[in-house]
């Protein structure tokens, strides 16, 4: 009776060691994701734009000015609603340490699983604009009715690495 126990009690033991292990590897590392968005996430949130995100908006504005969003991309550091003049836009964004390489793989997957999802609808292009960060990549998708950005903004300043997401609404 008392092997028996005394191999329970390591058992345990273990099994907590175990967990410990697998809940700092997983705050240590982001992981490498196998869909960064699937296609039924990126119709549902094109399908939103044509009513300027309304019913995934909260009334709850960030610090930024922006809305919190109800709907959340995976391993998002936040996602929100951003209104400005002229349009109404959702945003997700990644955040990595600075140069991080799963940044750039998340980059150019996001790309990839979009032009996937969109098919003959999406005319691609790399973008130009840039708001000063140390490096900088875009790709814009034009869709009859709305467009999306993907961006991949590596800033020294803030020691991070970011890919984000927009879709901009259609209408105001």
């Amino acid at each position: 009776m008392r092997i028996l126990a005394l191999s329970a009690n390591i058992s345990m033991k273990c099994y907590g060691l175990a967990v410990v292990l697998g809940m700092a590897s997983a705050t240590i590392s982001k992981p490498v994701f196998s869909e960064i968005i699937n296609c039924s996430d990126a119709t549902y949130l094109f399908e939103q734009s044509a009513t300027s995100f309304a019913s995934i908006r909260e009334q709850t504005q960030n610090e930024d000015g922006g809305f919190k969003s109800k709907f959340n991309l995976p391993g998002t550091e936040y996602c929100e609603i951003i209104e400005d003049v002229e349009k109404v836009s959702y945003k997700c964004t990644w955040k990595y340490t600075y140069g991080d390489e799963q940044a750039s793989y998340a980059f150019k997957r996001l790309a990839s699983e979009l032009v996937s999802c969109l098919g003959d609808e999406v005319n691609v292009r790399e973008d130009q604009a840039v708001n000063h960060p140390d490096s900088y990549g875009s790709y814009l998708f034009t869709l009859p009715e709305t467009e999306a950005r993907i961006t991949l903004k590596n800033k020294i300043e803030l020691d991070s690495t970011f890919v984000s997401f927009f879709i901009v609404s259609v209408q105001k």
